[in-house]
């Protein structure tokens, strides 16, 4: 009988294994999270602490040309809006004589160009490439999330040796794991139980690296889930002998030649190519979408906002003209 397995010292002690041609463990599949709103849209092209640091600068920019600009008989109001509407590419209606001042705001107009080119830029790449939430990569993230563990109970030993592990993510994942029993008369014996509950976005499913792949791109999951960085337990891969098989040492030879020259490696990433195939599913995220009113509604709520501060602004014009008329 020859079969491959993880390298472990009992199976070293009944068998005689060959020489290592692969390393593998168990990986852990999760759930790819629903994509972001579309209206966030506005904001996603950067992150938080650039909007803050962009608010910031602006303030402080405004602040800095007020102060100085002492003779300008402007309101802090107007000069708020002429440093701000270069943001939007809007030029001033005026600007200060002095050519300290005038070189004080070119500096400030290269920026606001490079902040509204890096945003138009980056909005372009949102628009048409859907924004998901960051993903769990490791197994620490993993331990500490609301997802639990879910895997096939058919004897393997990570079960056992997460829960009686003294390293604490992984006696935390021993705790949160689920074993599904062992169904023979199903066609994937009973891992179904547990793309279930990856798919209802509770579990996270554990499985060997390799074939958790090849078991999500045979059911077409391949554009729901994503396989996390991290893998339990990872060893060699070796084939497994009777003991005392004289001609072991010849195979050793030969597999020590395929992987040296990286055949093994190819042969694997090939093998796990074919199987792990886009669905037409995937196929479609891929093709060029036109841009339609879910895309751009974020524009209209901006547009919106504005109207609504361009309507405030228009009364209170309105009645300030009409007291100093009265």
């Amino acid at each position: 009988m020859i079969n491959f397995n993880t390298f472990t010292p009992e199976r070293y002690r009944d068998f005689d294994l060959s020489v290592a041609y692969y390393n593998e463990g168990f990986g852990m599949v999760l759930e790819i999270p629903r994509p972001l709103p579309r209206w966030r849209n506005i904001l996603q092209p950067f992150s938080f602490d650039v909007w803050l640091a962009i608010i910031i600068s602006l303030f402080a920019i405004i602040f800095l040309y007020h102060t100085a600009n002492f003779k300008n008989q402007s309101s802090l109001l107007l000069n708020s809006i002429s440093i701000s509407q270069s943001l939007l590419a809007k030029s001033m209606t005026t600007v200060p004589e002095s050519w300290k001042f005038r070189n004080f705001l070119l500096i400030w107009w290269v920026a606001a160009w490079i902040i509204e080119l890096s945003w138009i830029c980056n909005l372009i790449a949102v628009l048409t490439i859907p924004t998901f939430p960051v993903k769990i990569q490791m197994k620490e993230e993993l331990a500490t999330s609301k997802y639990r563990l879910c895997m096939l109970d058919y004897g393997e030993f990570v079960a056992s040796s997460l829960k009686t592990s003294n390293e604490t993510t992984l006696s935390a994942l021993g705790r949160k794991l689920d074993l599904v029993p062992l169904m023979t008369d199903w066609k994937y014996f009973g891992h179904e139980s547990c793309i279930s509950k990856v798919i209802a976005g509770t579990h996270a499913h554990s499985e060997t690296f390799s074939y958790i792949k090849i078991l999500y791109g045979r059911l077409n999951y391949s554009s729901r889930v994503y396989v996390l960085q991290d893998q339990l337990y990872p060893s060699y891969l070796t084939f497994r002998f009777p003991k005392h098989t004289p001609w072991k040492y010849k195979f050793d030879i030969g597999m020590q030649r395929l992987y040296d020259s990286g055949l093994i490696e190819l042969w694997v990433r090939r093998a796990l190519e074919d199987f792990v195939r886009y669905t037409a599913e995937d196929r479609s995220l891929s093709e060029n979408e036109a841009l339609n009113l879910e895309h751009l509604q974020g524009s209209f709520f901006l547009l919106a906002f504005g109207l609504l501060l361009a309507v405030l602004a228009v009364g209170g014009e309105v009645l300030s003209s009409s007291r100093k008329l009265s």
